[in-house]
């Protein structure tokens, strides 16, 4: 506690150093500037109405991204030529420039479909990578325990993989889900989606209110950070709840 503490007194000494040597308001607003526009934020129904399409755009991209990673995960661990087949498709995705992608889907799509498109692109081959390494980490010998009980495929994956990678998927839901905030935002300001905290973004700074794009960018941040700390306690107890039934 006294370490995260004294990062946060840190961080606010270099905005304030920051702002004293600046001396302009619109480069870097004093942090009471700043909190008094995430006040009147806070104020404003269209804030509450951008935040809620901003984080359905998240679910969604999170989602799509962890149910299609996990199909064809499940699917190239069971059958192997399936998981080699993926990998150069896997490849081609990951080195994907995102912005040019952005631009490209914007002509076929609207702004607010292209950020959840974006965000999934980039998502999806992640996630592919993190269930992989968790399939692959469990024992063999469990496996071999499973072939000479003829465990059918279906069961296999229920009864014996889903428990046994659980623990690691869990364990990086909070911080893919952050990184996906990040994403689905940026892909708004790219796409200057309107009803969206990226838009909001984006109106702030073609109207020179560093204060209020200052404080959306701090109500991003403390989205991303509530989500991590939501998933590390949720791992936490069930880590605890884990050893406990053993």
């Amino acid at each position: 506690m006294a370490i995260g503490l004294s990062s946060l007194v840190f961080m606010w000494l270099v905005w304030f150093i920051a702002h004293k040597t600046v001396k302009n308001e619109y480069l870097i607003p004093s942090l009471s500037e700043t909190l008094s526009s995430m006040v009147y934020l806070f104020g404003e129904s269209f804030f509450y109405r951008a935040l809620g399409k901003t984080l359905l755009k998240v679910l969604y991209s999170f989602l799509i991204s962890f149910i299609v990673s996990g199909v064809f995960s499940f699917a190239g661990k069971v059958f192997k030529p399936i998981r080699a087949f993926f990998k150069p498709i896997i490849s081609v995705i990951r080195t994907l420039p995102t912005m040019a992608i952005l631009v490209l889907i914007l002509i076929y799509t609207n702004s607010s479909t292209a950020p959840i498109i974006v965000a999934t692109l980039v998502l999806f081959p992640m996630i592919y990578a993190q269930m992989n390494v968790a399939l692959d980490s469990i024992d063999q010998n469990i496996i071999d325990a499973t072939k000479v009980q003829k465990i059918g495929k279906k069961d296999w994956i229920i009864k014996v993989y889903f428990p046994m990678i659980l623990p690691s998927v869990l364990s990086h839901t909070g911080s893919n889900l952050s990184f996906s905030v990040k994403l689905v935002i940026s892909a708004e300001v790219m796409a200057y989606t309107f009803t969206s905290l990226g838009g909001l973004m984006q109106s702030a700074n073609a109207l020179m209110d560093i204060p209020r794009l200052m404080a959306l960018t701090i109500v991003a941040i403390v989205i991303g950070l509530l989500i991590e700390l939501i998933f590390a306690i949720i791992n936490r107890f069930t880590f605890k709840w884990a050893k406990n039934k053993e």
